[in-house]
């Protein structure tokens, strides 16, 4: 399957990932979990700026999610959608999102663990 001869197939995929969100927050949500590695409720918290427990809780439910030691995150083409279309749709979003997930990384870099140092370094580092 190759997915860049599919527009249609795409555009379709996306709509149902976002057709079931219950509201904004929860839409905030699911961009913001493309956007990073993998997602705690620490971190969308910090994301979003407030209390998301309501959202991650949802979020992990969601069957396009898969959960993993630290977190939860989109499977692979789901993230890749979602991060294109905030990309193209709200360019200054996703910025924000990249700058608070940086400011998210570099304070547990300054108090956590080794092993949350590692975790926290590998996430700030850019995969390009």
């Amino acid at each position: 399957f190759d997915p860049s001869g599919s527009p249609d197939v795409l555009g379709s995929l996306l709509e149902r990932l976002l057709s079931d969100v219950p509201g904004r927050s929860h839409r905030d949500a699911v961009y913001a979990s493309a956007q990073v590695r993998i997602t705690d409720e620490g971190l969308l918290a910090a994301l979003l700026d407030g209390d998301v427990t309501a959202e991650f809780d949802w979020l992990r439910r969601q069957p396009y999610m898969e959960s993993g030691l630290g977190g939860i995150f989109p499977h692979d083409l789901a993230r890749d959608l979602l991060d294109k279309d905030l990309r193209w749709r709200n360019p200054q979003r996703q910025r924000l999102l990249h700058e608070r997930a940086g400011r998210h990384y570099l304070r547990l870099m300054e108090v956590g663990d080794t092993e949350v140092q590692q975790s926290a370094l590998f996430d700030l580092t850019p995969a390009d």
